[in-house]
């Protein structure tokens, strides 16, 4: 009886730790992985030894359309973006990492593959929402190596997005460049 107590206790204990992990690492509202979570799993990739695309997003105009329609409008262009980011294949792991900014993760050596992700996935957010709620993104994608600095990588991708907010927005540049299918 005892032995049967203390499973069933362990059990709960560990269905318990379960829940508050997955709540610890998602975002509330967007039920993707949080900037913490995102983070620990780019910097486990890297300690894997792999290579691939960062490409970090941010909604264009999304404080306007905050204070144009109300937080709740907002609130719903942030879940259409998760969900965007859910259907979209070919990326392997994103999260929320800021207020309207978003991170993906492409692992894999081939550029042509993250390019036309890119690119699927802006089509994909601009079809979304429907008018007058409908938005875009700009977003500044980077390559990264076998033991890349984060931090060098995150502030690469974030020259990028700067780059396509600079340059009309609703667009994805990689090295300075705007992205196009199979570029």
């Amino acid at each position: 009886i005892l032995n049967y107590s203390y499973v069933k206790n362990l059990r709960s204990v560990l269905l318990v730790e379960s829940e508050f992990r997955e709540l610890a690492e998602t975002d509330y509202l967007t039920s993707i992985l949080n900037r913490r979570a995102f983070i620990e799993r780019f910097a486990k990739v890297i300690a894997e030894g792999q290579c691939g695309y960062f490409m970090m997003l941010d909604i264009d105009s999304f404080k306007l359309k905050n204070d144009q329609f109300g937080h709740d409008v907002g609130d719903k262009i942030l879940c259409a973006m998760a969900h965007c980011l859910k259907a979209t294949p070919g990326s392997d792991s994103f999260g929320r990492i800021g207020g309207e900014e978003f991170g993906v993760l492409l692992v894999g050596d081939d550029p042509g593959a993250a390019t036309d992700f890119a690119v699927r996935l802006l089509q994909a957010i601009r079809g979304s929402v429907p008018p007058p709620h409908h938005y875009t993104c700009s977003a500044g994608m980077t390559h990264f190596s076998v033991g890349a600095d984060m931090s060098v990588v995150l502030k690469c991708a974030d020259r990028n997005l700067y780059a396509a907010k600079h340059n009309g927005k609703d667009c994805v540049y990689l090295d300075g460049e705007p992205v196009t299918a199979s570029r």
